[in-house]
């Protein structure tokens, strides 16, 4: 398959290790792809990396992972290596889930990626956000095909602690973040391209120089008699 998912032993734990915070009692659900859009949250693949290692600004998940790689993501992106999903992917994925449930009960860390992964993805929008930003490949061609496969992937998951948990925290933090959400609206609805942003900014000026011309006639006019 395209994507690369590394099990060479050294690589894997290094990456879990930059991942693991303290467990929790409980899954911490995520907000899913579209809506962390609409809260100006981006997302860029890694092409080359271990599929677990998903990446976020200043993590208490993978820190420590980033300075020794020396990458850097800046704050409101999400990196995440690329997933090629074809017809063998579910089938795959189904395997390597039970062979951790069965032989790794405390190392369930492909069950934490597809879980993780069942948040992001919950609608079309999400799937084919994703493949125009071209963190999934899609070989299936159906995005609702995509949805379904990743959502039964985790029907029979327990819901427990996961080394993504802070990672997770971290995306609600940003989405519930009002100041987030209302950049990403004025971008999206003012700033969506040059003659809107034209248009924003010719309005904006025309706004103040109207407000300088008249206020001051207006204050007189009122206040000072």
């Amino acid at each position: 398959m395209g994507w690369r998912l590394s099990f060479r032993v050294s690589t894997l734990r290094i990456t879990i290790r930059a991942n693991a915070i303290r467990l929790r009692k409980h899954y911490i659900s995520l907000i899913w792809v579209a809506n962390l859009r609409e809260a100006g949250m981006k997302f860029k693949p890694l092409p080359d990396e271990c599929l677990l290692d998903i990446r976020a600004w200043s993590s208490i998940n993978n820190g420590d992972h980033q300075k020794r790689e020396g990458n850097s993501v800046r704050k409101g992106e999400l990196h995440i290596p690329r997933l090629e999903i074809d017809d063998n992917t579910e089938c795959l994925f189904r395997n390597l889930m039970a062979l951790e449930q069965c032989h790794y009960p405390r190392q369930e860390y492909i069950c934490h990626y597809v879980k993780l992964l069942d948040f992001l993805v919950d609608i079309e929008e999400d799937v084919d956000l994703l493949v125009k930003k071209k963190v999934i490949v899609n070989r299936i061609g159906d995005s609702k095909a995509v949805v379904e496969m990743i959502n039964k992937l985790c029907l029979e998951i327990q819901e427990v602690s996961s080394c993504y948990d802070g990672l997770a925290q971290q995306l609600n933090d940003y989405y519930e973040n009002w100041w987030n959400e209302s950049k990403a609206y004025l971008r999206r609805v003012y700033f969506k391209n040059v003659s809107v942003g034209t248009g924003t900014v010719v309005g904006l000026f025309n706004l103040a120089n109207e407000t300088v011309t008249h206020f001051p006639g207006y204050f007189f006019q009122y206040f000072i008699r």
